[in-house]
């Protein structure tokens, strides 16, 4: 027997009105248990409803895989359900009856007429209309089976009056045994306060004692003891202090070479400084010196393109010259042919010839280009690495501009 559901569920109830046909449904509570047992020839599914209220109502059915093919068959359950799983449906619809996803309604139970069964109804409403998922038909529970029921209620009853009583004589126990304790607890508190009282009395002896100690000589032997405890615990500071004492030289070690290590990184953080202002400097200096050689290369350039367009416009004119005079003499040497004149060719040559010279004299006369001359600080302070890697910026951006240029 293993019992797959066990809880008390709102049900609504069909209760007759004003006549056979007509009904009000009323919500009242009953506890369904569904269980599997063992048949003679196979397992089923037992299906009971009894009412809390009334211990004489009862609705009891074991479902077996006959009734469950029929039931099939009748309210055209899923075809590829099986009677094994048919218990996990009941189960999750009377789940879903307690999430109030379903709803569950009790119909034609009446043991007082011709229908000698109730009917459970698993209703679950479909876009306005009730759809019934599974009903269910309980006999109702009547004569022997019935009073072996009640006889089983009254057993049950009588456990729980049993267990019930004796957690009374066990409460009535833990009752006494709380007094008993709470009296012997008002007797130490008692006994606490004469003992705070007693304490205190002694405390103020002791400080009487203590008051009167140059003038006892009786407890010599306490004394000598005491004079012993004393002496350990001097040994004791002593080896602490000697501890404390080399724990003091060794954190003066420390700081020594602390101060040591401080004071030095200190001068590397001077020297670093002056480094770096002497780096500002000459970055000052060279950047100056650089912006001045960069316009005078800008001038030099602005020149030498200007020379550079007058040579070609002259080179072009002495081209041009030189191509006429070739022309001329050509044409002259023919003239003289024709007519037979020599001296007047000859004169003709010699003004060509002096206007090529004064051509070339103008040529000559034009100033070399100038030789560009890569600006090296040679003249910087004593060299650093950060001047170094200054001269390489000033020297590389040269190249770059000459280049352009």
């Amino acid at each position: 027997m293993v019992v797959l559901f066990d809880q008390t569920i709102r049900v609504q109830r069909h209760e007759v009105d004003a006549g056979p046909s007509t009904s009000v449904l009323a919500q009242k509570t009953y506890n369904i248990r569904v269980e599997t047992v063992e048949g003679q020839r196979e397992s089923m599914l037992s299906v009971e409803l009894s009412d809390p209220t009334d211990d004489s109502f009862l609705c009891k059915r074991r479902i077996s895989s006959v009734d469950f093919t029929q039931m099939k068959s009748e309210q055209g359950l899923d075809k590829n359900l099986k009677f094994d799983g048919f218990g996990s449906v009941v189960i999750d619809l009377l789940n879903e009856v307690t999430s109030f996803d379903v709803i569950l309604e009790l119909t034609q139970c009446s043991a007082n007429t011709d229908v000698k069964y109730c009917r459970l109804d698993f209703i679950r409403k479909v876009a306005c209309r009730r759809v019934t998922d599974l009903a269910l038909k309980l006999p109702i529970v009547t004569g022997s089976e019935l009073t072996e029921h009640l006889l089983e209620l009254v057993q049950k009853y009588k456990d729980k009056y049993q267990e019930s009583k004796q957690l009374n004589y066990s409460l009535e126990q833990y009752k006494k045994k709380f007094e008993d304790t709470s009296e012997e607890l008002a007797k130490l508190e008692e006994r606490n306060q004469e003992l705070e009282i007693e304490n205190s009395d002694l405390r103020t002896r002791a400080e009487i004692a203590e008051t009167q100690k140059s003038k006892i000589s009786e407890d010599l032997d306490a004394k000598e003891e005491e004079y012993e405890f004393v002496k350990e615990d001097n040994e004791a500071l002593q080896d602490e202090i000697s501890a404390l004492e080399l724990e003091a030289e060794q954190l003066k070690k420390d700081l020594d070479e602390s101060n040591y290590v401080a004071s030095h990184l200190k001068d590397e953080l001077n020297t670093a400084r002056r480094m770096i202002k002497q780096f500002h400097e000459i970055n000052k200096e060279n950047t100056a010196r650089l912006e001045r050689r960069i316009e005078e290369n800008n001038v030099l350039r602005r020149t030498v393109s200007e020379k550079e367009k007058e040579l070609a416009r002259l080179q072009k004119e002495n081209q041009d010259l030189k191509q006429e005079n070739e022309d001329y003499s050509v044409r002259t040497r023919q003239a003289e042919a024709a007519l037979g004149l020599q001296d007047e060719p000859v004169k003709k040559k010699e003004e060509v010839k002096n206007d090529k010279e004064n051509k070339n004299d103008a040529a000559s006369k034009l100033k070399p280009l100038p030789k560009f001359k890569p600006i090296l600080h040679s003249d910087s302070p004593k060299p650093t690495r950060l001047g170094q890697i200054a001269r390489n910026s000033a020297t590389l951006h040269n190249k770059k501009t000459s280049a352009k240029s």
